[in-house]
C-alpha cells in the first residue's frame, strides 16, 4: 500500500477508538475485495473550504462495487459477502456521521477502483 499523509494537518477532536474501528474496518474491506493482490492507498488532505476540513480518502483497486448496490452500503445488515453481517459500513457511519458530525462517502466502478471519503 502507499500512503500521502499531510504532515500539516490540524488535531481534530475524535475518540481514537471509534475511528480507529472505522479506519481498521474500511482497510479490512479493502483487502477482501481484493482476493488476489492489490494496492491500498490513504491519503488525508485538508479541504480548501473555509471549514478547513481534513479529508481522508482510502482508494483500492478491487473488485469494485455494483452500482445497483452503492446506495445500500450503508444500510444494516446489508451485505454481499458469504460471511458478512452487514454492520460493518452502518458502523462506520454512525461514527462518522452521527458521533463526529463528519461525512462519509463511497465512490466506485465495477472495474474495480473504489474509494471512501471521510470528511471532517
Amino acid at each position: 500500500g502507499t500512503t500521502d499523509i499531510d504532515p500539516l494537518l490540524p488535531k481534530i477532536h475524535a475518540n481514537y477508538e471509534e475511528v480507529k474501528q472505522v479506519f481498521l474496518n474500511v482497510v479490512r474491506n479493502a483487502f477482501e475485495a481484493m482476493p488476489d493482490g492489490g494496492e491500498l492507498s490513504i491519503k488525508t488532505c485538508l479541504k480548501p473550504d473555509l471549514q478547513k476540513n481534513i479529508e481522508i480518502t482510502f482508494t483500492d483497486n478491487g473488485i469494485g462495487i455494483k452500482k445497483e448496490n452503492l446506495g445500500k452500503l450503508f444500510n444494516p445488515f446489508f451485505t454481499t459477502k458469504v460471511r458478512g453481517t452487514g454492520l460493518g459500513l452502518a458502523v462506520c457511519r454512525r461514527i462518522i456521521v452521527e458521533r463526529h458530525h463528519g461525512k462519509i462517502r463511497i465512490e466506485s466502478q465495477e472495474s474495480g477502483v473504489s474509494a471512501i471519503h471521510f470528511n471532517r
